[in-house]
């Protein structure tokens, strides 16, 4: 996401798998649980036998344990010691009656004893000598390679977090809780002993003979009023209960079957007079969606008032679409004899008009058998279909703009917190380095020590530090931003995957209930020996297949623009935008102050550097030899004269081809401090130094040889100088130069445009 942080559309690459997809995947899901649940049982089983392994051999009860027994073995003999005490009176037990049986077999055990013992001894032996070295070889390696890292980390997260911890419960312990426990043991010690012992000694003599005077006189005559109360109980208790069923409850089953049920049968009787046809009664009539508001209000009117049943509502809703298909059917009810016609269809009725049209509405629908018109049905679904995609679509945009809102809002905050770390970053750099590049100025005056702790490593590392500072909070920057494109754009494709499934859903049902309808209706018309020009008008013909077809395609379309949508990022590309401009802003200013400041730190170690060179002309001119013999009459051989003066002159001018080409430097490298502290390395001044003694030494030299190696050595001197300075150039503006967030190439999504579903 160097070039452009957000694609300019989001589009989905795939629909959802269908019911029998996710159905294999469950049946992966499945084995795959089958093939854990088989693995643990395993390694239960395998853990099962080591432990029987152990029991018998390694460590049975009552055997000794080493440092080099199994770490279970240990936790099995405290096994056995809790256990021990509930099995041995059943061993015991078993013991007295198969005493007998093992007396009389162990005659022959002893005889096959020396065998088996035999060899289990040479088997016991084999074991130590061939299966033991390897196996505690590789549990030894195991342990050190698996569990050993492991248990390191185990025990330094126990001594970070959890030693803590306990460290502060023994204390809060020992201070809070011990002086409490101690204060209150004292406490209650002194009322036992002071209190409680004298006052039972008192006591005590009293509540015996009280005890044995209850035991001896009021007890007996307790249980035996006990006894005759608890026989009094029962024998009444028979009574009332042989009362209530011979005399109170026949009389209310007659009152009951007299008065109540008769009741009850008549009210349901009118409220549902064909309960037994509720199955013969189901027709295409009851699976269309004919019947009227008015009708289905008056029905469940009519069942809220009566009895509120399931079966109930069916009878009357069939009913209400029975009255509401016209007088034709009205008029014949009236005709039969049947019944009178309802008063009104979406009002109450009464109890006996309801009985005697339901009757007439059955057999009238057995009679007239309506077809609906499939035109009509295909041109509701059509409206259905309509509404329904344009609500989907609404709904998509809605939440998409949601999901959108949420995770701007929530990166703002972050943002402007990340940037104010990044100027904060920028003063503190400036007030530092500022503070500290006044110390080389303040050497500058006349008469003040140099600082020799304000050197040029220490004044190259500062700026490095700051840099990476700068750097790093740049990067925050960029770094959030790219985490907030992905955030949008895994939002809005989870939101279109969710739409895109509920519309499938929807449209599954759809066209499987419009073509089961369209299907029943043309095998109902073709088993009909006659039929009516409506009828045959309502059979499915070939357009209405085609408008079926159309309303198909149309579900298509409408999942088809919800997957094909550009969703419009113009909002979150613009924060990004805002977020990296400012980052970059901020950067470029951080670099032009700290260009600047080093270039003030340069020149305050060039002035450095020149009073040193000051110096040290000074001493060359100053330290005249006091045995030194001038003669007059040899006035043109100044020969240590003219060498020393060239050696300084040498040295006089790799100090000023130096200093410009490291001014220069500070001009293009911003952040190259590095130069001048090669140039002041001791090591030159020194070796030039070494040169004069030599020269003023030697004199068989000639005056042309010496001064040409004064010059090479010099030259020597100034080109590595100025290969040692050109390398902590590169380096000092590497680390120096910030690096810029660039803004993502966003233009044409801000210029596109929302596609205007006409067809919607």
């Amino acid at each position: 996401m160097s070039g452009e942080l957000l694609p300019t559309t989001s589009k989905r690459t795939s629909a959802k798998s269908k019911p029998w997809i996710r159905a294999k995947s469950a049946g992966k899901t499945a084995r795959s649980s089958s093939w854990t649940g088989a693995l643990t049982s395993n390694v239960i089983r395998l853990f099962v036998y080591y432990l029987i392994y152990l029991s018998i051999w390694k460590c049975p009860p009552g055997a000794e344990l080493s440092e080099e027994s199994p770490c279970l073995c240990s936790p099995l003999h405290k096994t056995f010691d809790l256990v021990s005490p509930h099995v041995s009176p059943i061993h015991e037990k078993f013991a007295e009656y198969a005493h007998p049986y093992v007396d009389s077999a162990k005659p022959y055990v002893e005889k096959v004893r020396p065998y088996v013992q035999k060899g289990v001894d040479s088997g016991v032996g084999a074991y130590n000598a061939y299966v033991q070295p390897p196996v505690s070889k590789a549990a030894a390696k195991a342990h050190s390679v698996v569990i050993a890292p492991y248990q390191e980390k185990v025990f330094e997260l126990h001594d970070k977090h959890v030693q803590p911890l306990v460290n502060r419960a023994h204390q809060f312990h020992a201070d809070k809780v011990a002086p409490l426990i101690e204060q209150s043991y004292k406490g209650s010690k002194n009322v036992y002993s002071s209190y409680v012992i004298p006052t039972y000694e008192k006591v005590h003599p009293h509540v015996s003979k009280a005890h044995g005077a209850v035991k001896e006189h009021v007890w007996p005559r307790l249980s035996d009023a006990h006894g005759k109360f608890s026989e009094l109980v029962i024998l009444y208790f028979e009574l009332v209960k042989n009362w209530f069923a011979d005399a109170v409850q026949p009389k209310v089953k007659s009152v009951y079957q007299d008065a109540v049920e008769p009741q009850i049968n008549k009210i349901y009787d009118r409220v549902a007079p064909n309960r037994g046809d509720s199955e013969s009664d189901e027709t295409v009539v009851a699976e269309t969606t004919e019947i009227t508001a008015s009708a289905s209000a008056a029905g469940s009117t009519a069942v809220n008032s009566e009895t509120g049943s399931g079966v109930v509502r069916q009878k009357l809703e069939s009913l209400a679409a029975v009255i509401n298909d016209g007088a034709a059917a009205a008029s014949e009810a009236v005709a039969a004899g049947i019944g009178a016609a309802t008063a009104n269809v979406a009002g109450v009725v009464s109890a006996d008009d309801t009985a005697s049209a339901g009757s007439s509405a059955r057999k009238a629908s057995e009679k007239h058998k309506k077809i609906v018109s499939i035109s009509e049905e295909l041109a509701k679904w059509k409206e259905i279909v309509d509404k329904t995609s344009l609500e989907a679509f609404a709904t998509f945009l809605d939440d998409i703009e949601q999901e959108k809102h949420v995770l701007v809002e929530e990166a703002r905050g972050e943002f402007t917190t990340l940037l104010q770390k990044l100027s904060q970053y920028e003063n503190e750099a400036y007030k530092e380095l500022s503070a500290l590049v006044q110390r080389i100025d303040d050497e500058q005056e006349e008469g003040q020590a140099v600082d020799e702790e304000v050197s040029t490593g220490l004044v190259q590392s500062e700026f490095r530090r700051h840099a990476d500072l700068i750097r790093t909070g740049a990067m925050a920057v960029r770094e959030r931003s790219e985490k907030l494109a992905a955030d949008v754009l895994q939002k809005t494709e989870e939101v279109r995957s969710i739409t895109v499934d509920i519309l499938d859903e929807f449209a599954e049902v759809t066209l499987h209930e419009l073509g089961r309808k369209m299907v029943s209706i043309n095998s109902l018309s073709a088993t009909q020996s006659t039929s009516s020009a409506q009828d045959s008008d309502s059979i499915p013909n070939w357009k209405d297949w085609k408008e079926f077809r159309s309303l198909k395609d149309r579900l298509y379309s409408s999942r088809q623009d919800i997957v094909d949508h550009e969703v419009n990022m113009a909002d979150v590309n613009k924060m990004l935008r805002e977020a990296q401009e400012t980052a970059n802003l901020l950067a470029k200013e951080s670099a032009q102050l700290l260009s600047g400041l080093r270039s003030k730190a340069d020149f305050g170690f060039q002035q450095r550097l020149s009073r040193r060179a000051e110096s040290d002309e000074q001493l060359d001119f100053d330290e005249t030899p006091v045995d030194a013999e001038i003669y007059d009459e040899l006035e043109e051989d100044e020969e240590p004269t003219t060498i020393t003066q060239t050696i300084y002159e040498t040295y006089t001018q790799v100090t000023s081809e130096l200093l410009p080409e490291s001014t220069e430097r500070s001009e293009i490298e911003p952040t190259d401090i590095s130069g001048v502290e090669e140039v002041v390395e001791p090591t030159e001044i020194s070796d030039l130094e070494e040169i004069v003694e030599a020269t003023e030494t030697e004199d068989a030299a000639e005056p042309e040889e010496t001064a040409e190696a004064a010059d090479e050595v010099a030259n020597e001197a100034s080109d590595e100088a100025t290969n040692e300075t050109a390398d902590d150039a590169e380096v000092s503006e590497q680390a120096v130069q910030p690096v810029l967030v660039n803004a993502p190439e966003l233009d044409n999504v801000e210029t596109k445009k929302e596609p205007v579903h006409d067809d919607l």
